[in-house]
């Protein structure tokens, strides 16, 4: 790209809207009139600060109306510090055999789950793990019977969990009770994911074993040894469904990468794109922390100044039934703030959200990499052999080690596309469904030379089919309410109109024509209006996700199309250009998908 001082401008732009749009969050956040609602209606809670350095700081007020997540999320970790238990018993684990490792592993992990959550949460966890693996083992081949208890259970969570922890959680108070219930939740939607994943494997693995055995008498001994052992195998998935540091939160891991991982298999190549490549240093483990504490300082300070979620949410604790000819219902609600400020309080949860994923799923990741760089340290020391081993593995991805948990969500200020952050954000959810609902739907592809008319439109309907339903098990994955309902049909919609634009841009003259040099000033001029348009539309449809479908519906009906609006697609036009930029001038392309991820070399 030849750079132009055209998109410099336009870089200035994002650069001053950007900011503008914060200190207009500011203002309406502090506006007295709107702060003492914030207060009275609970968004907005007045706590102690650090009363030791005078009435100033003695007080600060902090947006707690959707940022009870947040603030358990440190109670949770607060609360399980008796975690880093389980990190010296593995180590020391490690140094003996398999079967020792597993079975510390296993007992050292229920037993702080048990200390944590209760008996309970491990007899939950233990049955649908034994469940899944029988249905996998004996139904090999019938993928359906462990789909159908899997989607049942799915869609049943929430009144299950709430029979079953109501009355617990009555003796909490709200908070405590809200945290306990959120991380139960996690849990056992975790649980059920990772028990469905073993199910699936071990029913495809069966089938593929059984599949081997035409002469009987010939390959008897073949089958045998191909065949899993029982027991082994059951104290795999123990393993694997214990597994303390993403337990709770996650992120998933599929059992197929799991199995690879332990016994040292070579990855498939779709481990680029979830950014399991990285670099196990103690200097690069602690720099991880560092910025993981830094991110959780930077944000904790953002909810003390922004009550972006507060006023979003200011609506859902007042009658929403207002005349047709309102312009602005926040504001016929008695707050001030206008049209612009709504949608960058929007743009701030959204904002907020990624950095709620970065940390749930940053600090297992860190856990488990910590784990691993403390056990292949200490092999090293007593054993040669095995850190030659290790050296020959990090020597295959130029110094990298290939890591078991997958990485943090992409940058957010990097992902403006839905089917770059379809991928990016949640890369373990992402993993599960395209391995287990995407590959089987879509099936194989056919030759070249044997492709048909109706092989042809046969692929395609597949191929639909396979990138609608991982859509729907998302949806039955939240819970199926009309605000979700809603949030998905507008990613669906996003995700095809993204991808026809792709492929309009590769094989139409159109396309093929905005590539020449004397045309390409005007694609990345449109290639701004599509950035700027999908990212408006992915935080509409995050308005439903995060704030319901009565603020949704408010936003939709009269903040969309406002004055507003227009600004933020200006700013959100000017943001594609500032990627380019960035790129032309400072050499610097981003952080790709997968990020930190390494080249795979030939042994």
């Amino acid at each position: 790209m030849v750079f132009s001082y055209e998109f410099l401008v336009y870089t200035l732009v994002y650069i001053f809207g950007f900011y503008g749009c914060w200190y207009s969050v500011y203002l309406a956040s502090h506006e007295y009139m709107n702060l003492s609602r914030f207060v009275s209606l609970g968004l907005v809670e007045v706590r102690e600060f650090l009363p030791s350095l005078g009435r100033r700081f003695k007080y600060i007020t902090q947006d707690v109306s959707m940022n009870g997540e947040w603030n358990n999320l440190f109670k949770c970790m607060s609360y399980c510090s008796i975690v880093l238990l389980y990190l010296p018993i593995s180590i020391m684990g490690s140094l003996f055999s398999r079967k020792v490792h597993q079975f510390s592993r296993i007992i050292v992990s229920t037993t702080i789950l048990w200390h944590l959550m209760g008996m309970h949460v491990v007899l939950s966890v233990l049955s649908v793990t034994l469940f899944f693996f029988l249905v996998g083992w004996i139904c090999g081949g019938y993928v359906i019977l462990v789909w159908t208890p899997a989607i049942f259970l799915l869609y049943f969570s929430h009144q299950i969990l709430e029979k079953l922890l109501l009355k617990q959680l009555l003796s909490f108070d709200a908070d405590t009770a809200r945290m306990l219930y959120g991380s139960f939740y996690s849990l056992h939607l975790m649980a059920l994911l990772r028990a469905t994943s073993l199910g699936l494997f071990l029913s495809e693995r069966r089938t593929t074993v059984r599949g081997t055995n035409e002469d009987e008498g010939k390959h008897s001994q073949d089958l045998k040894r191909m065949q899993p052992h029982f027991v082994n195998t059951l104290l795999d998935a123990l393993e694997f469904s214990f597994y303390l540091p993403t337990i709770v939160y996650g992120p998933l891991c599929n059992y197929e990468d799991w199995h690879n991982f332990i016994y040292k298999k070579t990855p498939p190549l779709l481990v680029r794109s979830l950014g399991r490549f990285r670099r196990l240093t103690l200097l690069h483990l602690t720099g991880r922390a560092v910025r993981l504490l830094s991110a959780a300082a930077f944000w904790s300070f953002m909810t003390c100044t922004f009550y972006a979620n507060a006023i979003l949410s200011y609506p859902v604790y007042l009658d929403m039934k207002l005349p047709k000819a309102s312009r602005n219902p926040w504001m016929e609600r008695g707050i001030t703030v206008s049209s612009g400020t709504l949608w960058s309080c929007l743009n701030l949860a959204g904002i907020g959200f990624y950095f709620f994923h970065t940390m749930i799923y940053g600090i297992p990741g860190l856990i488990s990499d910590t784990e691993q760089f403390a056990i292949e340290t200490v092999q090293g020391w007593h054993s040669k052999a095995k850190r030659e081993e290790t050296e020959h593995d990090k020597g295959k991805y130029d110094g990298q080690s290939l890591c078991l948990v997958v990485s943090r969500p992409s940058c957010v200020f990097r992902i403006t596309l839905f089917t770059e952050m379809w991928r990016t954000f949640d890369r373990g959810l992402y993993n599960f469904m395209f391995v287990h609902i995407y590959l089987p739907l879509r099936g194989s592809l056919p030759k070249p030379e044997n492709s048909t008319t109706l092989s042809c439109l046969a692929l395609i309907l597949r191929s639909i089919l396979a990138s609608s339903l991982p859509f729907l098990f998302v949806l039955l994955f939240h819970s199926i309410t009309k605000a979700n309902t809603i949030w998905i049909t507008i990613n669906i919609i996003q995700f095809y109109l993204e991808k026809f634009i792709r492929w309009s841009d590769k094989n139409t003259l159109l396309g093929r024509k905005l590539r020449e040099p004397n045309w390409i000033i005007w694609r990345h001029r449109l290639l701004g209006i599509f950035h700027a348009t999908s990212m408006m539309s992915s935080l509409t449809g995050l308005t439903f996700f995060l704030f319901e479908y009565e603020v949704g519906m408010a936003f939709v009906k009269h903040i969309l199309f406002s004055y507003g609006g227009l600004i933020h697609f200006i700013i959100y036009y000017g943001l594609y250009f500032t990627d380019l930029f960035r790129a032309e001038w400072f050499a610097y392309h981003g952080v790709p998908i997968g990020v930190h991820d390494a080249p795979m070399k030939n042994e």
